[in-house]
């Protein structure tokens, strides 16, 4: 899978193509990134469309290179024989559009989650539509290769999700409860029902300022409040908030070895937190959550282990803006963990999977002190 043509064969195909294949006068009027690539997956013809969108330099400085590495996947430089060989690509929708295509001869239509990164500023995602189709013999039965950003498609059934469904369903619930207030006069009961309402309405406005939150940080503009946080009171209490909203008062355990403070922004780091909580109450059904805190060197490490085990080809995506398992408008619960951890507060989320021992998250932060247990 790695071989590749010389560059001088490179431009001698790329030379033919245009002598003798009507496609690039075709193309140019398209306002899609159309390419056309070689049996070893090199691009031997581009036209300009979504060049100047990805940030992509001109052409013919990027004749013979492969689509992860024009399009500069993170993945495309891992391996010495670059974009295709890397464990990441046997889940990339452009990779395996082009092999199918070459293995069957019948045009392809696939997605692709692209994570890109030019090395000086943070990576990037993009939700890219491919189609790919033989080229024909003029072209050395090459693949006809083209690419249409669809970010805002995703981005907008994200927020049909979140609005005409998780919104709804909030609301739905907050006018349940404060209608059962009209049929009671008992004191303590109707406290109980307006703490429920409040509740259900304070869920719908941290739904919208978390979705506000992620925008924003992906235009690099999100405010950060740095402090020192009680690390210990944060995750009791959003183990709590767990509790209550997916009835699991007892499968949750909380383990820690100290008392610590760490600085961090107190809102983002329930971001990242909640989501780590709430992905491995749901994921894990019946089985119980295990969540801990340790000292690990001038770190601290918050676990959450669950028994459910992520098939490969899941974990090769997890962190990938709009994969999920959950269907259409959904996968920024995971991604959102990797931009705010890392990115804004400085720290660094990984996961591990196993048959035997399930999956665990794990987010480690700069320690700021610690007292005694």
């Amino acid at each position: 899978m790695g071989s590749r043509l010389s560059g001088e064969m490179i431009l001698q195909q790329a030379e033919e193509l245009s002598q003798n294949s009507p496609i690039p006068e075709l193309f140019h009027i398209i306002p899609y990134l159309v390419m056309v690539l070689n049996q070893q997956r090199q691009i031997i013809y581009s036209n300009n469309g979504l060049l100047q969108i990805l940030g992509i330099i001109p052409l013919h400085e990027r004749l013979g290179w492969r689509p992860g590495e024009l399009f500069r996947c993170i993945h495309s430089c891992k391996t010495p024989g670059g974009c295709g060989t890397t464990p990441y690509c046997t889940v990339c929708g452009a990779h395996n559009a082009i092999l199918e295509v070459q293995q069957t001869g019948q045009p392809v239509a696939r997605e692709c989650l692209l994570t890109t990164s030019d090395g000086e500023h943070p990576a990037y995602s993009h939700e890219l539509s491919i189609h790919a189709a033989p080229a024909g013999e003029a072209s050395q039965n090459a693949v006809l290769f083209m690419v249409r950003d669809i970010s805002e498609e995703k981005r907008k059934k994200v927020l049909e999700q979140l609005f005409l469904h998780d919104l709804l369903n909030s609301a739905g619930a907050a006018r349940g409860f404060i209608e059962l207030t009209h049929g009671t006069d008992n004191l303590p009961e109707l406290q109980e029902l307006c703490g429920c309402a409040q509740e259900a309405v304070d869920l719908i406005i941290d739904e919208i300022q978390s979705h506000r939150d992620l925008v924003n940080a992906e235009k690099g503009e999100l405010a950060v409040h740095m402090e020192a946080v009680y690390l210990n009171g944060i995750m009791s209490s959003m183990i709590e908030a767990v509790r209550r909203n997916t009835d699991r008062a007892a499968e949750i355990s909380y383990e820690w070895d100290c008392h610590a403070f760490v600085e961090s922004d107190q809102v983002l780091l329930r971001r990242v937190v909640g989501n780590m909580l709430k992905n491995a109450a749901e994921a894990s059904g019946m089985d119980a959550v295990r969540v801990q805190t340790r000292k690990d060197g001038d770190c601290i490490a918050i676990r959450v282990h669950n028994r459910i085990y992520m098939p490969p080809e899941v974990q090769l995506q997890v962190f990938k803006r709009s994969f999920s398992t959950k269907g259409e408008g959904r996968g920024y619960g995971t991604y959102g963990m990797k931009l705010f951890g890392e990115r804004y507060l400085g720290g660094k989320v990984t996961f591990q999977s196993d048959p035997e021992w399930g999956t665990v998250f794990t987010f480690l932060l700069p320690r700021v002190d610690v007292l005694p247990q």
